[in-house]
């Protein structure tokens, strides 16, 4: 039976409530069966997620899907929950003790799909186990595939290290799936996942979405405006920010206007933005005031406005975010208010990601040399999260890791709780380990910290961790949960060259070009009075479309006409 009629075949068997693929599915999932490395352009609502699972189920064994959230994770296992393709989530709501117990039930031989953050790939702990149970997967799934050029290049560098490790893998069948990607996004993507066959046949833009854009002078305006609009609107909506005080700020004032509204932004408690989140899905929220960090995966099909309080950092991004609106084929309006002021905060974004050389030494000299996170040649450091993710450490960590001053180690833990101990656990390594925990002094609330645990061993800390978590997976030892997630890099050499710094320059000055370039498009397009909304972006999108007859532009010509 060939690939196209195997397809057929377990569609119907394992997702019976569809009658037939969709325009596109068949395609992109032959072409990944065969082989080949696959870049699937699909808007929302195409069903992209079919491709990845109808392909899986294909191929019986072990697929693995990197995806940028735990939400469109969990939607994902829940969407799969009741079928006969196993689907489970390893990510940070789940304690150590759980995934060891997740990673010690891998079964090479067992057809599931297990989705993990593109940091996961990296995490020592993670590959430990892959290798200690002799797993690879058949197929490597890279969901919403634009965060590699979106963010991959900003805040969370691990997309970019996303080929070493398809290359410890043996390099599978790579599936990468995206709604929204211009041509430089694209190249970037087939570049790094090493893609020659791209499938976008597919429009662009949705009838029902009703494009606008106001100008205004000022916050005062922006504030009178969205008021005005919000009078007559019909609900639920979003509001997106550039910022989280933003979206605090105009959350209370919606609220003092009468309207069910609350904020969401990424630095609020996991558990918040959990509650949140679930009061707008349940329409107990008129408005919902956020920042990019809400919406990505979010299939909320009855959304009856997107207003964009202020500018995204592309064209890309504001069409993603409007595209998450009128997903039930009612009209939604989509409205982007454009202060020329707000084109100065994009450009201060742009600045602060991509520092100047003489910034660049400074951060290496303070931080990483003189610094408290000093190290000395050969040694091992270990970086906090919270410090990763700050000031541009992250950016910096990759270019520093580029040139060959430093080497990524892994993800491990200052600290271990173990809940208990296999004491017919034989194996040599396992009752070495174990000896070890045991005549360790528990600290507060029971923790080992890593570190005494090496010193009995005589091993390294790294050395130590992974005697420690094959334990774990070889069911000598049960670990509680971790604390303090640490980053660990190994010094090369001591010191930043000049041709060090001017590596590092030439992809700073090329990426800040880049995002530059990006920020002139969408001023092009907000600017812009003459041409069709829906007709720039699609064009700019890489398709033709005639005039939409419904956005700001089309109806000023047909009044005027």
């Amino acid at each position: 039976m060939d690939v196209e009629a195997l397809a057929t075949k377990c569609l119907r068997e394992y997702f019976p409530h569809y009658d037939d693929f969709r325009p596109g599915q068949k395609e992109v999932i032959v072409s990944v069966l065969e082989g080949r490395n696959t870049l699937a352009v699909m808007p929302t609502g195409s069903g992209k997620s079919l491709c990845y699972q109808v392909a899986a189920a294909v191929m019986r064994g072990f697929t693995l899907v990197v995806s940028p959230l735990i939400a469109l994770m969990q939607d994902q296992v829940q969407a799969l929950d009741g079928l006969p393709l196993k689907a489970v989530a390893l990510n940070s709501t789940l304690d150590s003790l759980q995934q060891t117990d997740l990673l010690r039930n891998l079964d090479p031989g067992e057809q599931m799909i297990l989705f993990v953050a593109p940091e996961r790939l990296r995490d020592s702990l993670f590959q430990i186990a892959l290798e200690s149970k002799g797993i690879r997967p058949g197929m490597v799934v890279v969901d919403e595939a634009h965060c590699i050029s979106e963010w991959g290049h900003d805040f969370r560098t691990d997309y970019l290290f996303i080929p070493d490790f398809l290359d410890a893998c043996g390099w599978p069948p790579v599936l990468a799936l995206t709604a929204t990607a211009c041509e430089p996004v694209r190249e970037e993507i087939c570049e790094l996942l090493r893609i020659a066959s791209v499938y976008d046949d597919f429009a662009i833009h949705r009838d029902n979405l009703l494009l606008s854009v106001r100008r205004v002078q000022c916050s005062d305006d922006k504030n009178s405006a969205l008021l005005s609009f919000l009078q007559n609107a019909q609900f639920p909506g979003i509001v997106y920010t550039s910022g989280r005080d933003t979206a605090e700020k105009l959350a209370k004032l919606l609220r003092k206007k009468g309207l069910r509204a609350a904020y969401y932004h990424g630095e609020m408690k996991t558990t918040d933005r959990v509650r949140i989140s679930n009061d707008y899905m349940a329409d107990r929220l008129d408005v919902l005031c956020a920042t990019k960090a809400f919406g990505m995966g979010i299939d909320k099909s009855n959304i009856r406005f997107v207003v964009h309080y202020q500018m995204t950092e592309s064209i890309d991004q504001y069409w993603q975010e409007a595209g998450r609106g009128g997903r039930d084929d009612k009209d939604c309006q989509c409205i982007q208010f454009y202060q020329p002021s707000d084109v100065r905060i994009q450009e201060r974004f742009i600045k602060q990601s991509y520092p100047e050389p003489r910034d660049v030494e400074l951060t290496y000299r303070e931080k990483l040399v003189l610094g408290p996170l000093a190290w000395r040649s050969t040694d091992d450091r270990d970086i906090p999260i919270q410090l990763l993710y700050s000031n541009n450490t992250a950016v910096l960590l990759r270019h520093f890791e580029k040139v060959g001053l430093i080497s990524h180690v892994g993800e491990v833990m200052n600290a271990v709780s173990v809940r208990s101990i296999d004491k017919d656990a034989t194996y040599g390594a396992f009752t070495r380990t174990s000896s070890a925990i045991e005549s360790t002094p528990a600290g507060l609330d029971g923790l080992r910290r890593l570190s005494d645990i090496a010193l009995r061993l005589g091993v390294s800390q790294n050395g130590a961790l992974s005697m420690l978590y094959s334990a774990a997976v070889g069911g000598a030892i049960d670990l509680g949960s971790r604390v303090d997630r640490i980053i660990r890099y190994r010094s090369l050499r001591p010191d930043i060259t000049d041709k060090d710094l001017e590596i590092i320059e030439v992809e700073m000055a090329k990426r800040r070009a880049y995002k530059s370039q990006r920020l002139a498009d969408l001023v092009e397009y907000l600017e812009n009075t003459t041409v069709c909304r829906a007709r720039w972006i699609s064009e700019y999108l890489g398709k033709s479309m005639d005039d939409c007859g419904r956005c700001d532009v089309c109806v000023a010509a047909s009044n005027e006409a």
